[in-house]
């Protein structure tokens, strides 16, 4: 992810390709493909990791980056069930297995609804 896309398109496929059944390759081949803008990849890749492993530590953040990438393509509805989803299994972790991850939920939330009320309003 230090600019080389093509290197980190090759090294997330070849880490799953040796490890297909490891969830947690998957989520973060969806934050490689997230950074290079390739949301619809990255989306699916997301969803594969949480498939292969819905207790995952770190499902609640494939929850949230797939949210981002929703809401980068302006699938508004999709960001918002994705976010909520994230937040309620982030809010069954006791306290000192959160990690501090740099993002707030509910404020993406408010953000995100916004934007879809902005369009609603701009489509009348």
């Amino acid at each position: 992810m230090l600019g080389d896309e093509e290197q980190a398109i090759e090294a997330g496929k070849t880490l799953i390709k040796l490890y297909p059944d490891e969830g947690n390759h998957y989520d973060s081949y969806g934050h490689v493909l997230m950074n290079f803008r390739r949301y619809d990849e990255a989306i699916e890749n997301f969803e594969r990791a949480i498939e292969i492993d819905p207790n995952g530590f770190y499902v609640n953040v494939s929850y949230f980056r797939k949210a981002e990438c929703h809401e980068a393509i302006g699938e508004y509805d999709e960001a918002i069930e994705s976010a909520e989803k994230s937040r309620e299994i982030a809010n069954k972790k006791l306290p000192i297995e959160r990690l501090d991850l740099g993002y707030d939920i509910d404020t993406f939330i408010r953000k995100v609804r916004e934007k879809l009320r902005n369009e609603r309003e701009f489509l009348k």
